[in-house]
């Protein structure tokens, strides 16, 4: 760093003027090596300009004589403090990005000070003494991440240097410069270079001859017909600017261009009679029109009275466009386009749905929500998520207004979420519904609620306050207030306790009923080397009796297998006894319960795979009644060459005892029953795969068999058909439903489902059709068409911005391996 610093200081001082032998390529900002070693090849070579001499006879125009640079090194000036590095992250979006006074960063070092750049002595002018060819004028964006500086080597703010092939001119202030041959103006965040450039010795620097603008990322460039750049403010303007840049574009380049582009003095970017696309060819593809276009390095664009075009026509207007140039970590809520759907429907009409987004700060951003129908009306909505800097606090609003075309009523919904952090263990969220529109052709009450939990976390105890009012109309109104304590009173007992308190009150009729309901529930539970014990107190009281109070149950978990000997059949079990009290029918008695489980077990039999296991259950009363329950299942699977898998499932259930005795609600066993099925699969890897299943009841009545036929003729087609068939006269089959993935042309492909009708004479009803197409790699246009909702949809996207919303088409098309059948026959 020492040695670079000397080079240009020594530079600096003699700056003369040599014949360029050819154009030199552009330098890479914060190549500090090629700097470096261009600067000492200028110090060989360079002739030094003689200083300016007081003698009257050389003022009249006689050319001083020079001599040879002393061989001592002049002495340096000590060179003020670094500034810091500005923090890592997104780097500015347009350059050049503005300088603030806390951040300097590039990497030419600083000239000494009887040379260094100021915003009152100017830029420093360096001649090239061996000129390279250039080589472009139009560099690609992000083609490489520059490396940054030692902090101590920089140029602060109002600093800069400039290298060119051939200097014209005197270098001190305030005197005018020629500069030609690949001239880099190099300040803090960025590099201007062009062929030509003129300095009018107190401010502006204008580049002409292929001019373009690099900033430090290296992944935006932006060139113009000719740029002025202000030396003191930083701003450049830029005659018929256009520009390239990758960032927050997940797919391709983001193009730009205006008539004027100007830099302001926060790095922000304004251009008038703006165009804005992310695709490469945009007359080919789309693109927006806009009166004026903003860019925020690296936060937003921002596009007023703007118009877009598909091809060079014409098909929407938007007032305002807002598109995030970040990637965001919450895709789903800044669900905000510029692109409406626009579609029919019978019910609806006519209509188009836009969602405009906005993002003025990282921390406030969401979208304006418009719908207007033909048949049905309009509807305006506004959705926003404020954020707190610190994270400490989160709100998201959501309302919506709908005017009915056909009434003239006006409908709100509104909701609004608060998430606070107060402190380190005590939180809150709080939250308010209203829905006063359900939806086209459905009026109820309008109803609202209301909801508030506070939470608080201990080392080893924590409490819970939540509160919940909820209304409709003036028909139906519940409240509800409920508190939690969980403590942990040692590694091995745990205590927790549960209170709420509830009021509904409904009206019907005329007639008003209010019920309140007090529960309380409370756990202990205790951990041993062998069992685990949870003893529950369990209480109910309301005028409307309901439920089973346990006053109280003690249940018992053993740890593991009952015989850790017989490892072949593992054996589990959950042991139950308790008091039980059933308020609706005044019955209080003690009920003990015994599970056991017996498996499963897993055996290999044959080239076969075994799977089964056994339930069983047993209760006993205080008032001398038993019951008992059990339960069989098992699986059968057995491969039948390579292409061929057969599967049988068996389950029974088999009941002793009362099915609701003693109690009406607790303890009620259903009869006896048994059911078999047999799946066959035929399949060759994923060209085809063909599945039929059947089951019985053994009550001797044809069960139907279903099938599911999946082909993949291509790897971009599919054919997938299921449905069932009826045994007996007169039934056979009824309705398959088939769906069709095919492509169609390059860059598109349709989708057809599709219900068969065999009964109507192979009818085709509840027809979906969709219909995708990529143009020029940059956007996509999504058509669907419903039968039974009578209902067309036209959607683009685009995908340098993805808006990941639910996929589109037909689902689950990755694999025409089914897991399971699906397909219900209505």
């Amino acid at each position: 760093m020492l040695r670079f610093t000397a080079a240009i200081v020594a530079c600096a001082l003699v700056v003369g003027s040599v014949a360029p032998a050819r154009a030199a390529q552009p330098l890479p900002l914060g190549d500090q090596s090629q700097v470096l070693a261009l600067l000492e090849k200028s110090c060989d070579q360079v002739v030094p300009t003689a200083a300016p001499s007081t003698d009257p006879a050389a003022s009249a125009g006689s050319v001083p004589e020079t001599s040879p640079a002393p061989s001592a090194s002049p002495t340096v000036a000590p060179t003020p403090p670094p500034l810091p590095l500005p923090p890592h992250g997104p780097e500015q979006l347009l350059p050049p990005p503005l300088p603030t006074s806390s951040a300097a960063v590039t990497p030419p070092p600083l000239p000494s000070p009887s040379a260094r750049a100021t915003a009152s002595s100017g830029p420093v002018f360096i001649q090239r003494s061996t000129p390279e060819p250039r080589t472009s004028s139009s560099p690609s964006a992000a083609s490489s991440t520059l490396p940054a500086p030692e902090p101590s080597e920089t140029l602060g703010p109002h600093q800069y240097v400039v290298l060119a092939d051939d200097v014209k001119g005197v270098n001190a202030p305030g005197e005018p410069a020629d500069l030609d041959g690949n001239v880099n103006v190099i300040y803090a965040d960025g590099i201007v270079i062009g062929d030509h450039a003129h300095y009018d010795g107190t401010r502006f620097i204008d580049l002409t001859g292929r001019p373009f603008i690099r900033n430090r990322a290296d992944d935006t460039v932006l060139r113009a017909d000719s740029i002025r750049f202000d030396t003191i403010t930083q701003k450049a303007v830029l005659i018929n600017g256009r520009g390239e840049t990758t960032q927050g574009v997940e797919t391709g380049h983001l193009y730009y261009k205006a008539k004027s582009l100007t830099t302001t003095g926060d790095g922000r970017t304004h251009g008038e009679r703006a165009s804005f696309t992310t695709c490469e060819r945009q007359r080919a593809g789309y693109h927006i029109e806009a009166k004026t276009l903003d860019i925020l390095p690296g936060d937003k664009a921002i596009l007023r009275s703007a118009v877009l075009f598909l091809g060079g026509f014409a098909v929407f207007f938007l007032p305002v466009v807002v598109i995030p140039l970040t990637h965001i970590d919450e895709p789903s809520k800044r669900a905000g386009g510029f692109l409406p759907v626009i579609g029919y429907s019978q019910t609806e009409g006519f209509y188009v749905k836009a969602k405009i987004g906005f993002a003025p700060s990282d921390d406030y951003y969401g979208y304006y929500r418009v719908d207007a129908y033909t048949k049905l009306g309009l509807g305006l909505g506004y959705v926003a998520f404020f954020r707190r800097k610190s994270g400490r606090r989160a709100v998201d609003v959501n309302f919506y207004r709908f005017k009915s075309k056909q009434d003239g009523s006006q409908q709100n919904n509104f909701a609004l979420n608060d998430s606070e952090i107060f402190s380190q263990r005590l939180r809150g969220q709080f939250g308010v519904n209203y829905q006063g529109n359900y939806g086209p052709f459905l009026s109820l009450p309008p109803s609202y609620t209301l909801n508030a939990a506070v939470s608080h976390t201990g080392l080893r105890e924590s409490q819970s306050y939540t509160f919940n009012r909820n209304s409709t109309g003036s028909t139906q109104s519940s409240a509800n207030v409920g508190f939690v304590d969980q403590r942990t009173l040692s590694p091995a007992v745990s205590q927790s306790e549960n209170i709420s308190f509830s009021q509904n009150s409904n009206a019907f009729a005329g007639q008003a009923s209010i019920v309140s309901t007090l529960h309380l529930n409370t756990l202990t539970h205790v951990s041993s080397r062998g069992l685990d014990y949870d003893l529950t107190f369990d209480r109910t009281n309301s005028v409307t009796p309901f439920g089973i109070d346990k006053l109280p149950e003690l249940m018992i978990r053993p740890h593991g297998t009952l015989d850790p000997n017989f490892r072949a059949l593992p054996i589990t079990g959950t042991f139950a006894v308790g008091d039980y009290t059933e308020p609706q029918s005044q019955l209080s008695t003690q009920r003990g319960e015994a599970l056991l489980t017996f498996g499963p077990t897993i055996a290999h039999v044959l080239n076969s795979d075994l799977n089964a296991s056994v339930i069983v259950r047993q209760d006993a009363y205080g008032t001398g009644d038993l019951k008992g329950q059990i339960q069989q299942n098992a699986s059968f699977t057995t491969p039948l060459g390579r292409h061929i898998v057969n599967a049988i499932t068996y389950s029974e259930q088999n009941s002793n005892g009362p099915q609701a005795e003693p109690f009406q609600s607790l303890d009620v066993y259903g009869g006896g029953s048994k059911q078999a099925s047999d799946v066959i699969r035929f399949f060759n890897s994923d060209i085809y795969a063909l599945s039929l299943q059947t089951n019985t009841l053994f009550n001797r009545t044809a069960q139907p068999v279903s099938y599911q036929l999946s082909v993949r003729p291509s790897p971009r087609s599919a054919v997938n058909l299921g449905g069932s068939w009826l045994p007996g006269a007169g039934r056979g089959f009824y309705t398959t439903n088939a769906q069709i993935v095919t492509p169609f042309g390059r860059g598109s492909d349709l989708q057809f489902s599709t219900n068969i009708d065999w009964k109507k004479k192979g009818r085709l009803e509840s027809k979906n059709i969709y219909y995708r197409r990529v143009i020029g790699d940059c956007y996509e246009i999504l058509a669907a068409y419903n039968q039974d909702l009578k209902q067309v949809t036209l959607t683009i996207e685009i995908l340098a911005f993805p808006s990941h919303s639910a996929s589109f088409g037909l689902q689950n098309q990755t694999s025409i391996i089914p897991g399971s059948l699906n397909f219900s026959n209505q």
